[in-house]
């Protein structure tokens, strides 16, 4: 049953693009691979782009991936994922050269070197708005959508492990760009947009006025993060240049711009990032939020216990371990921070928040994902 009605809300779904590939295929009395091969790869001239593993490993030297791994404080090699049973999603291994043919026919509304790949009507569809996500950004078709100084930006990044990645357009610029990284969840998928259109266009952001002089020191800590790459680990909050700026461990430490009128301070370096801070009743600052791509990371204050919503003795009968039949995997329901939490193998921990009217519990790190 659906939750909500037809693109009211935004639910992302790898098994829908798996969907799309496979009807693609169909209408062609083929498969998506060779479909993609035929019509995409071979006439942009993409020779060393994949859309298997093996291929990949047979025809080109490729890249090894990488984790970082804060309690060794090291790099940690990873194995390529086999993504081949849900290819459309992101199986496509590819490299700069071919990439970029890629995106110099998306800025040709759709024709390469003389040749029409997609028509131009088709293109620019895809890039309309479909489903709004919020904070300014919508989903089309494949792709997010905002804006940056007023310019559209359409753009979708992606990771597995190991690796991670990002397209970007300025199509009223004519202006696009890839990044390949060979580490998982890499910082740079969502600063690397405005840097690059800074770095090209040479439009920097207006200063932002700071008003009223803002006293730091409250913020001013130890938070712990424990999502992605990080388990336990300390982000400090401190002032610098006289701002408040957050050290991303085995990163750099971020600048913060003024909050805004909703509380957010943005990332200097990029508006697709910020944090916010929450008060106990002491009026002291006890939780720090980071805000990236719709999702939203719990930090609490080191020494501060996160309190349930809902007593333990009560979530415990939920405890245990479940098959996911379709996956062919075993999810645990676990209490995490005093709250009831899922583990996803592969990915983390999730919390989870108390159920809604329909029994519904929403994973807290992206309110739009449930369980029931």
């Amino acid at each position: 049953k659906p939750w909500k009605t037809f693109r009211r809300n935004f639910y992302y779904s790898n098994v829908q693009f798996l969907a799309a590939g496979q009807a693609v295929g169909a209408a062609a009395n083929t498969t998506w691979d060779e479909f993609v091969q035929q019509r995409i790869f071979k006439p942009l001239g993409m020779e060393h782009s994949f859309t298997t593993i093996p291929g990949t490993k047979e025809n080109s030297i490729s890249s090894k991936g990488y984790i970082w791994k804060q309690e060794d404080a090291r790099h940690n090699l990873l194995t390529p994922r086999d993504l081949s049973n849900i290819g459309p999603a992101g199986s496509i291994n590819s490299n700069i050269s071919d990439m970029s043919r890629w995106v110099r026919m998306l800025l040709n509304d759709g024709e390469f070197e003389g040749t029409q790949i997609i028509s131009a009507d088709s293109l620019h569809e895809t890039w309309q708005p479909k489903i709004a996500i919020g904070g300014g950004i919508d989903y089309g078709m494949g792709w997010m959508l905002r804006t940056w100084q007023d310019l559209k930006v359409v753009e979708h990044g992606g990771n597995t492990e190991g690796y991670s990645a990002a397209v970007a357009l300025l199509p009223e610029e004519e202006l696009g760009f890839v990044l390949l990284c060979n580490i998982s969840f890499s910082p740079l998928q969502a600063e690397c947009l405005n840097m690059v259109w800074d770095g090209i266009l040479n439009k920097k952001k207006e200063d932002v006025a700071s008003g009223d002089q803002i006293d730091y020191q409250p913020y001013v800590g130890d938070y712990v993060a424990d999502f992605g790459p990080w388990n336990g680990v300390i982000f400090k909050v401190q002032e610098k240049n006289g701002a408040l700026a957050v050290d991303v461990p085995g990163q750099t430490v971020y600048e913060l711009l003024p909050p805004d009128e909703n509380g957010r301070w943005y990332f200097a370096l990029t508006d697709t990032i910020s944090v916010s801070f929450e008060q106990a009743e002491n009026n002291q600052i006890d939780l720090m939020r980071m805000h990236q791509n719709g999702m939203d990371f719990e930090l609490p204050r080191e020494g501060v216990a996160i309190v349930g919503e809902i007593p333990i003795a009560k979530l415990e009968p939920l405890l245990g371990s479940y098959h996911f039949e379709r996956e062919g995997s075993i999810w645990k329901v676990k209490i995490k921070n005093n709250r009831l939490a899922l583990d996803v193998p592969g990915e983390m921990v999730y919390e989870l928040a108390p159920p809604d009217a329909e029994g519904k519990r929403a994973f807290r790190i992206r309110s739009s994902i449930q369980v029931q």
